[in-house]
């Protein structure tokens, strides 16, 4: 039989494919059962077909037709996939080459019919089944690496994570016969072997593997038939960070696999354009997954049209928003974070980035959410280390850079009730201090009123030069004022901010037994701390030191630091986080009752709570100090007016400090010429929709009346504002 196989190519040519197919099932069956047999069946039947290039591709269409039709991990799909490796000895460009193309056509085929993940579609099991051939190929590198690394890594990436535990560990072992692969080729240096070694180690831990969702399964899983393995859980999906840490990981393996940079510019130029074919077209079950590739693969070669498209792809999805599927709106984002550093500051769309994530972050949808801050994060750390707040402040560079676009902008200001033309700092600590408030997004806003603080008071000292800043003021108070009650140590929050002569001493026993509490997270901790119980007078003194390290500079700020702590004191979720806004209302009540009591009445029914139930002597000490204050100094008639002035443009006529024209001067509602806020009489809410604030009572959490409309309506404006910004 093994002299006539290679003419088997030439029969076919008169044969009809029945006949064709009728043969290569004959052979298929004879490899599979006569298993004593099978060394000679495969050095003497597959090796001569091997050699015929013109057969190869019907054989195995006809290899995968089988193996699918009689299940992943069947004796024909184990054997076949065995096999497939006799005929890449003898031909591994030819066979290798087809088994990639066909997996990638099956793959980006699946958009013909939509599924949310590749598990659900029709075509999984033939994709699960040549990801077992692949798997059998990449041993003793037959999988021809060298030509066919950047299609090996893109089907990686399109698959890594999901499906049954054999699918999820034959990815994985993919990747390290790859490496070992590329680390044994002689041509590179000491350095790639040595890097490629430390890669393959560490994708190895039990730690890396869980990126692949290979946690719970053996390292031998891929070869292991048992249920658990073969028919165990169906994972659906990966986590988007893990499948970036993946991807970075095989950009490393590019760089260091290469033994010249040439070489490896082609191979992530080549897996660019194959990622770039699928990013565009709507998958929901690979396009996200090819956003973040995108993201990695730009990030040091980016440019404003790729980015215009990038765009363009966000507002489509964000047209089709839903609260149960944001996966593509979260990647598209993602691959934002990751190129936006590297977008020059003369880009068209740098600055323009800051507004889109704060009109993303407005949509108050928890995954969106911590997305779009680390995007806010990235945009203004670029934008400073480019020197864009060289001249002038945070808050007038980004507010000019929403000029173009201000009436879109300003829509979502009036549906959310945050004007940021009111005031920048307290209307950015509006929109995202809701973050502080749920597990997963805490870390993500505090790190950008972080980077916020970090700025400001870096160019603060600038502008000081030996005058050291010893006050907190109003273009930092919005930054600094959500971060206390929830920070262990309040002290390195005003040294965070550039407040450098803070008289506080670090070594202060109260101030050391607050940062137990708050680390503890609970409602003890302040009692028999190193055997001594510190009065209430002395804590609270603590606080009135801390509180007159601001410098409001207007009775609008003062009232308006008052009613964001109200706002958060309603979220709080332990009670030091309660302490310290109580102290600070309390000192607050002392030292500026008249504008105190505008937020007294809202304030009234968390006090008499307290009052009622705790039974901590603090909480206790503090809203005693708010009860007696209110009683014993009625409010005060202390008006903050916004006069017309002999310009046309609001003032206010307050004797002792002039309130910042900022403040009111506002496109939508703003007071009428003449009007008057009367601390004593005025009620919270009113006050808030004078000053452009009237949303900040919904502010401090993500679970508020109407969520699904409001998100849906904020949605359908950050489409608007996505076309204002590739209109620019």
């Amino acid at each position: 039989m093994s002299p006539w196989l290679p003419n088997l190519a030439k029969f076919s040519r008169t044969m009809s494919d029945g006949k064709i197919t009728d043969v290569l099932k004959m052979l298929i069956e004879l490899t599979v059962k006569e298993v004593e047999m099978g060394p000679l069946i495969q050095s003497k039947i597959w090796s001569s077909i091997g050699e015929v290039e013109t057969l190869l591709p019907f054989v195995l269409d006809r290899f995968v037709f089988v193996a699918a039709k009689n299940g992943l991990a069947s004796t024909h799909c184990e054997v076949l996939a065995n096999t497939t490796i006799t005929l890449a000895s003898m031909n591994m460009q030819i066979v290798s080459g087809k088994i990639l193309a066909r997996l990638r056509k099956v793959i980006s085929s699946t958009s013909n019919e939509q599924c949310s993940s590749l598990v659900e579609h029709p075509s999984w099991v033939e994709i699960a089944v040549l990801v077992r051939f692949i798997l059998m190929l990449s041993f003793n590198n037959r999988l021809d690496v060298h030509q066919f690394l950047p299609e090996i890594f893109h089907i990686v990436t399109m698959l890594v994570g999901i499906g049954s535990p054999i699918v999820r560990s034959s990815i994985h072992g993919i990747v390290v016969n790859v490496i070992q692969s590329l680390s044994t080729s002689t041509n590179l240096d000491e350095n790639g072997v040595s890097t490629l070694k430390l890669i393959l180690t560490e994708i190895s831990q039990p730690k890396y593997r869980q990126m692949f969702n290979c946690g719970s399964e053996s390292s031998k899983s891929a070869f292991l038939f048992t249920n658990d393995v073969v028919s165990g859980e169906l994972i659906s999906e990966l986590n988007l960070r893990n499948l970036e840490n993946v991807v970075n990981t095989l950009l490393d393996v590019m760089t260091y696999g290469a033994h010249d940079a040439e070489l490896s510019a082609v191979w992530k130029s080549r897996w660019m354009a194959l990622i770039a074919s699928t990013a565009f077209q709507y998958n929901l079950a690979i396009q996200p997954r090819s956003f973040i590739a995108l993201g990695c693969l730009a990030r040091d070669d980016v440019d404003d049209d790729l980015l215009y498209q990038i765009l363009v792809a966000l507002r489509g999805a964000l047209t089709l928003f839903e609260e149960t599927e944001s996966n593509l709106i979260v990647s598209i984002v993602t691959s934002l974070c990751s190129i936006v550093s590297g977008l020059p500051l003369g880009s068209r769309y740098l600055k323009p980035m800051f507004w889109l994530a704060i009109s993303l972050a407005q949509i108050g949808h928890i995954p969106i959410f911590s997305t779009a801050l680390t995007l806010v994060e990235v945009v203004v750390r670029t934008l400073d280390n480019q020197g864009a707040f060289a001249t002038s402040s945070i808050s007038s560079t980004l507010l000019e850079a929403r000029e173009p676009f201000v009436d879109v902008a300003s829509q979502l200001d009036l549906a959310n009730g945050i004007m940021f033309s009111a005031d920048f700092p307290f209307a950015f600590a509006g929109t995202i201090m809701k973050g502080l408030k749920h597990s997963s997004t805490k870390a993500a806003t505090m790190a950008a009123f972080t980077t916020f603080l970090e700025i400001s008071a870096k160019h603060d000292r600038q502008g000081a030069g030996t005058h050291p800043v010893s006050k907190i003021g109003p273009d930092k108070l919005g930054y600094i004022l959500p971060l206390l009650p929830v920070s262990s140590r309040p002290e390195d929050v005003f040294w965070m901010a550039g407040c450098v002569e803070t008289d506080i001493d670090e070594d202060d026993p109260f101030l050391s037994q607050q940062n137990s509490l708050i680390s503890s997270n609970s409602t003890v901790g302040f009692y028999g701390i190193g055997g001594t119980t510190p009065q209430p007078s002395q804590k609270l003194e603590l606080y009135r030191r801390l509180f007159h390290l601001f410098s409001f500079q207007s009775q609008v700020f003062v009232t308006l630091s008052c009613a964001f702590m109200v706002t958060m004191l309603e979220f709080s979720d332990y009670d030091s986080e309660a302490l310290f806004i109580y102290g600070f209302l309390a000192e607050a009540a002392t030292s500026y009752s008249a504008e105190f009591s505008v937020v007294w009445e809202n304030l009234q029914p968390r006090i008499s709570q307290v009052l009622k139930t705790s039974q901590n002597g603090f909480l206790l000490q503090a809203v005693q100090s708010i009860v007696h204050t209110v009683v014993m100094y009625p409010p005060q008639m202390v008006s903050i007016s916004t006069r017309t002035g002999s310009d046309g443009s609001p003032n206010s006529s307050m004797t002792s400090v002039n309130m910042p024209q900022s403040m009111f001067h506002r496109k939508s509602n703003p007071p009428a010429a003449g009007q008057t806020i009367n601390s004593g009489t005025t009620n919270l809410t009113n006050f808030l929709n004078d000053v452009g604030f009237i949303g900040l009572q919904e502010c401090a959490s993500f679970n508020i009346p109407r969520l699904r409309e409001k998100q849906k309506k904020n949605a359908n404006l950050s489409c608007s504002v996505v076309d204002a910004i590739t209109g620019l």
